[in-house]
């Protein structure tokens, strides 16, 4: 296997659900608070259900005890604190409740200053930095929400590259979905493309196949190169998701830091119950 295609591994989803507290902003004296569990985690972001909806873009603080192989900092610490840009938030029905799941991509231990000063501002990712954390540009207008809702998961799949009258021409077996919606997806592949190709994208679980158009081609330290494909039928079988993919969704990692700007309760969160173990 290529360094690549390792590299793009490397980034392997904790799918333990793990007690999570997920803190935001309204204004710059009123925040919530909300406790979950995580669905996902990795060096990168996270995945969680929350009962109140989080527009994308949007910037958020957890705490929670994160699997010290994931942790960027703070490894002798007893909880990890992040802070986490909303990248998607899609509403879900569960048992209980509806709810919604939110997406976050990890920015860091600290928040940008602008945030502190106006903590309704829209950010929008913008690279990565050394430490592996994702840089945070802000937002000129607001986000558009997709068409169609992306959910983290990670499924592997065959990426080929089309010729001028169909064929494949550059074959990617090894590729593997960063995330994924009826209307297309976001694939780890060592396929050098440019936007406007013409791909065919299949995976066996769930069964699907089509034409795609490259969207973008990002590369992204320490998880290779990211396709952003949109399908030519917006019929992907999202629905079949948590059924059958066996490693679950990949995710993005979140940050909080100990000057959060807004009111916390202590390293080790009396009112979070997180065990007495250690990681």
């Amino acid at each position: 296997m290529t360094e690549e295609k390792h590299d793009r591994r490397s980034s392997v989803r904790n799918t333990v659900p793990l007690p999570l507290v997920v803190k935001g902003r309204e204004s710059s004296d009123e925040f919530w608070k909300e406790e979950t569990e995580i669905i996902n985690v990795s060096r990168l972001g996270a995945n969680f259900n929350l009962q109140r909806e989080c527009p994308a873009g949007r910037i958020v603080s957890l705490m929670l005890k994160m699997p010290k192989h994931l942790r960027c900092y703070d490894l002798d610490k007893k909880l990890y604190r992040v802070w986490g840009l909303v990248q998607h938030c899609a509403p879900v029905s569960t048992e209980d409740a509806a709810s919604f799941q939110i997406g976050v991509a990890f920015v860091g231990k600290n928040a940008p200053k602008s945030y502190v000063e106006n903590p309704m501002k829209s950010y929008r990712v913008s690279g990565m930095d050394s430490d592996g954390f994702w840089n945070l540009g802000e937002a000129k207008t607001p986000f558009i929400t997709r068409a169609h809702h992306r959910f983290a998961a990670s499924i592997d799949a065959r990426i080929a590259a089309l010729g001028p009258d169909g064929e494949e021409e550059l074959i990617d077996d090894e590729a593997k979905t960063e995330n994924v919606g009826a209307g297309g997806a976001a694939v780890f592949s060592s396929l050098e493309l440019n936007s406007g190709d013409r791909v065919k994208f299949s995976c066996a679980k769930p069964a699907f196949t089509s034409i795609c158009v490259v969207r973008n081609r990002q590369i992204s330290q320490g998880e290779g190169a990211i396709l952003h494909l949109e399908f030519a039928e917006p019929n992907f079988p999202t629905r079949d998701i948590g059924s059958s993919s066996e490693n679950d969704e990949e995710i993005l990692e979140v940050v909080e830091p100990d000057n959060a700007g807004e009111p916390t309760t202590g390293e080790d969160s009396q009112d979070l119950d997180l065990g007495d173990s250690e990681e």
